[in-house]
């Protein structure tokens, strides 16, 4: 069944999507592009982080997040992961007062950046900012 989405059927007689658009992975990959990618998605309420410093971490379509309620009190929301390793920054859900890669220790403000860099050295033109 060859089927286009006409948004003038009424929602009683409109027909069931093929099973393609549930299991293809080209169907999937193109959600992701036209959907995921494009809107925004909640993931939570305000009032899980009723205090600065908490936070709840998920995953949406293979990308970590972080959302939080920084040090000034406002909500934040950011990729789960540090900027160097990529390795993820915050488990589930719970208050910190700063970030730290489980890797190489970098460590992260609440706002997002970054504070400090251990073991970077003496490295020229490397900006903490």
């Amino acid at each position: 069944m060859d089927y286009t989405f006409d948004p003038t059927i009424p929602i009683e007689s409109a027909p069931t999507p093929p099973s393609s658009w549930y299991t293809d992975p080209g169907v999937f990959a193109a959600e992701k592009r036209q959907v995921f990618e494009k809107a925004w998605i909640a993931v939570g309420r305000s009032d899980q982080l009723s205090t600065p410093g908490s936070y709840f971490t998920g995953n949406l379509v293979g990308n970590p997040y972080l959302v939080l309620r920084d040090e000034a009190g406002d909500l934040r929301a950011m990729h789960n992961v540090c900027r160097h390793h990529a390795a993820v920054v915050a488990q589930e859900s719970g208050r910190a007062c700063e970030l730290v890669c489980p890797y190489h220790g970098w460590t992260y403000h609440l706002n997002g950046r970054l504070k400090r860099a251990p073991r970077m050295g003496k490295m020229s033109d490397f900006n903490v900012q």
